[in-house]
């Protein structure tokens, strides 16, 4: 048995794609990006929980600190959903050993996923 705890949180930032992609994203353009960060543990803590959502919100604000309101091509290569919710993952699993997937959208429909 597991437990889970969801956290969710968006994002505006500029950013393209680069060779070898070639279709219409290769233009300077922006999106608001949701982020779905999903932790996963067999046992709770004294408290009763996976992780403090308190300390989830610090995680929120340092990867804002870095990607909100900017052009993410100067943080992350090759911007894709996919690559971006990698290197979210990345931030999150230096900070919090829980988490197991990060899902990445710019807008609707359209996301990438990275997971252990």
């Amino acid at each position: 048995m597991m437990y889970h705890l969801g956290y969710s949180f968006a994002f505006d930032a500029g950013h393209h794609l680069t060779e070898p992609y070639s279709g219409p994203c290769c233009n300077p353009h922006g999106h608001t990006f949701g982020v779905e960060l999903t932790f996963r543990s067999e046992v709770l803590d004294n408290c009763g929980m996976i992780f403090d959502a308190n300390k989830v919100a610090a995680i929120e604000k340092a990867i804002k600190e870095q990607v909100d309101h900017k052009d993410i091509n100067e943080v992350i290569p090759q911007p894709t959903c996919e690559n971006i919710a990698r290197w979210i993952f990345e931030q999150v699993a230096n900070i919090c050993p829980f988490v197991v997937s990060v899902k990445v959208s710019e807008g609707v429909g359209i996301w990438g996923s990275y997971s252990r």
